[in-house]
């Protein structure tokens, strides 16, 4: 059969404006002919200071899943260090136990080193930063010394442009950085914009993507700090498999000399919320939802932002400013429990609402709920709200936000 390979190649740095852009040719061909050619980038500000790598480590992580989904051998040119390449070929074998009939391992070929060619004396951490729950938790709790020997030094935070708040969506993404850098900048963290054309390139299931796309991000910060980190998803005694970002793959990730580290997975969000409480200016900046009208805020009535808001108020705390103040029964009543992640963290919130003597009419509701089997059809309805919601996402919101832009121009002066 003819050989099939994906080829990374990087391009050199260039500033475009105030950003520095690494970007990478990644182009498909089978046997020696060149079948399409596509551009990975990555953007941050020039401001920010953060050298450029020469490596091909960035895209390899980013790209690394795409390779197995098309069964196309990756040959690399620029230099890739041979701790990755023995942490790809245990974090391919993951994945192609977890989902065989889309994933396969394949051959990974190009300049290696045995020691990265980093600065000497790095220290501190970049994280991942959405202003969510998880990545506000893994920021607070390190510089809170809530963490113990885990504490790390995080010195930057990247938020990304191109994951969850589309390229397009320039002014969105403004008013989330702003959002971000008032309140990390307090404690002593850097907040990085970064920009990215990921989901345009590695065109595959962003569930099971995202975390290449993220230690592609992280990789960028390596000349100039000593590790990166992935803020935690789900906790360890309900991971959900297989999914994108956990503890088993993400650390597989790393590079030599560059650890990207799995944070968090000893709590759960009602854990993590009762630990954010102290952070008020951080809580009440919350950003996590992705159903509201702008990316860069929340809509207040979907299931993740009620139930948020219940993680902070079994703890006796106040629901965060970006959110309602109240959850009732019956927004509890109309929910559907069952969908995806939900049963486990609805599980893990009852338990802390019974654990803290918490006897609001919500709780009843959802100890019924939960207490039913799941019916014959919920796979069925599942299926039905998990289409509706792609729509929604997909083609109603972006038709919504069009709108807008559009009676925001017409009522400009």
């Amino acid at each position: 059969m003819d050989k099939r390979c994906l080829h990374l190649r990087p391009c050199p740095p260039e500033s475009r404006g105030d950003w520095r852009r690494r970007a990478f040719t990644v182009e498909r061909a089978t046997a020696g002919r060149v079948e399409s050619a596509e551009t990975l980038w990555f953007e941050w500000p020039l401001a920010a200071g953060m050298p450029a790598t020469d490596d091909v480590e960035p895209a390899l992580v980013a790209v690394v899943l795409l390779a197995m989904a098309e069964r196309r051998d990756i040959v690399c040119t620029g230099w890739v260090s041979r701790a990755l390449l023995a942490n790809l070929a245990e974090f391919m074998s993951a994945w192609a136990c977890w989902c065989p009939d889309l994933y396969q391992p394949v051959e990974i070929s190009g300049p290696v080193v045995e020691t990265a060619p980093l600065p000497a004396g790095r220290q501190g951490a970049v994280s991942a930063y959405s202003g969510g729950l998880d990545a506000s938790f893994t920021v607070w709790s390190h510089h809170a010394r809530q963490r113990g020997a885990q504490s790390t030094d995080i010195r930057m935070a990247a938020m990304v442009q191109g994951f969850d708040i589309p390229l397009a969506e320039d002014a969105a993404f403004a008013r989330a950085t702003a959002t971000a850098q008032r309140v990390l900048a307090p404690l002593g963290v850097e907040l990085v914009p970064v920009r990215t054309n990921f989901r345009d390139v590695v065109r595959i299931n962003w569930e099971h993507s995202h975390a290449g796309g993220l230690a592609g991000v992280l990789h960028l910060f390596k000349n100039g700090l000593a590790k990166g980190i992935i803020p935690s998803s789900e906790p360890y005694n309900r991971l959900i498999l297989p999914w994108g970002s956990n503890p088993i793959t993400d650390p597989l990730l790393s590079g030599a000399g560059y650890p990207i580290v799995h944070d968090g997975a000893g709590f759960c969000r009602t854990d993590k919320a009762g630990l954010l409480g102290a952070w008020r200016e951080g809580c009440d900046a919350l950003r996590v939802c992705w159903t509201g009208e702008f990316y860069d805020g929340n809509c207040g009535r979907c299931e993740k932002c009620l139930r948020t808001v219940l993680n902070f108020r079994v703890h006796g705390l106040p629901a965060p400013a970006s959110l309602p103040n109240t959850v009732t029964a019956a927004q509890v009543e109309a929910m559907d429990l069952d969908a995806g992640a939900r049963r486990g963290e609805w599980s893990t919130l009852l338990a802390a609402a019974e654990a803290h003597g918490v006897t609001e009419d919500w709780v009843a509701v959802a100890r019924r709920k939960l207490a039913r089997p799941i019916a014959r059809h919920g796979l069925f309805r599942r299926g039905c709200q998990y289409v509706s919601a792609l729509l929604e996402r997909r083609l109603f919101q972006p038709y919504r936000r069009r709108q807008r832009v559009r009676r925001q121009n017409a009522e400009a002066p």
